[in-house]
């Protein structure tokens, strides 16, 4: 604890205090409309040091990419664009008339266990999976006849079916691995200067109920992950002119 103080009182001191922290609609709000809804707060010509967790990473990835005044360069918006993503185009079109009216630089971006590449965790083999568990459990009488259980069920099954709908939870759509927003924030259109600091990793440990989740995990993602995003997920996005520091 004394440590963690001591880190916080460090940069309150290297910013001269000044620190934001931004809290966002995760589910109901896609990542360009937390993005639109964080400038529209932010005083013009801000320069910013981002630090981001997660969902948050996908908002960085949108401010490095609207600093130079659009999200896509323009050799990317005179082409004809998959008219499938046109909810995510027209977010795009207002989050281009927000920003014309800042100037926003980004120096460094430091990205944890970001879902840049989008999270398995919300593909097609989520029913599958979720089916199994669900039926797993009611093999056992006393959880099979709870009526919390079954409530339990319905509730999650509703969010699981709702969360390719971009009209109810375009949060959760976003970071499916083939949306368009996912496509979007992967074009290599441009390259960006800020540095990027990418913290990411591979879930393990040695306790027994641990080593299970893990598991199970693997079993489901088929590859590295930390058990909420795929570790080659994190490593995606906007195309740096610049090496990436990854941890």
């Amino acid at each position: 604890m004394d440590h963690n103080a001591s880190t916080w009182s460090r940069l309150v001191s290297l910013y001269n205090g000044n620190i934001l922290c931004f809290e966002h609609k995760t589910l109901t709000e896609s990542p360009i409309k937390n993005t639109i809804d964080l400038i529209s707060q932010l005083p013009n010509e801000i320069q910013l040091d981002l630090v981001t967790h997660s969902r948050g990473g996908l908002i960085g990835e949108v401010l490095t990419r609207i600093q130079y005044g659009s999200f896509f360069d323009k050799s990317i918006q005179a082409k004809n664009i998959n008219k499938e993503y046109d909810h995510v185009l027209k977010e795009i079109v207002e989050l281009d008339k927000v920003i014309r009216l800042k100037k926003i630089k980004i120096n460094n971006f430091i990205r944890v266990a970001c879902p840049a590449g989008g999270t398995s965790l919300l593909d097609k083999k989520l029913d599958l999976w979720l089916n199994i568990l669900l039926n797993g459990f009611k093999i056992i009488p006393f959880i099979r006849a709870s009526a919390f259980f079954n409530l339990f069920c319905d509730f999650v099954k509703s969010v699981v079916h709702e969360r390719t709908d971009i009209n109810t939870l375009p949060g959760l759509e976003a970071m499916i691995p083939d949306s368009g927003f996912i496509k979007f924030i992967n074009q290599r259109d441009r390259q960006l200067d800020e540095t990027l600091y990418t913290i990411t990793g591979d879930a393990r440990s040695s306790k027994l109920y641990k080593s299970l989740i893990n598991v199970f995990a693997d079993a489901y993602f088929e590859e590295a992950n930390d058990l909420v995003v795929q570790t080659d997920s994190t490593i995606r996005g906007t195309q740096k002119s610049t090496s990436d520091a990854t941890l």
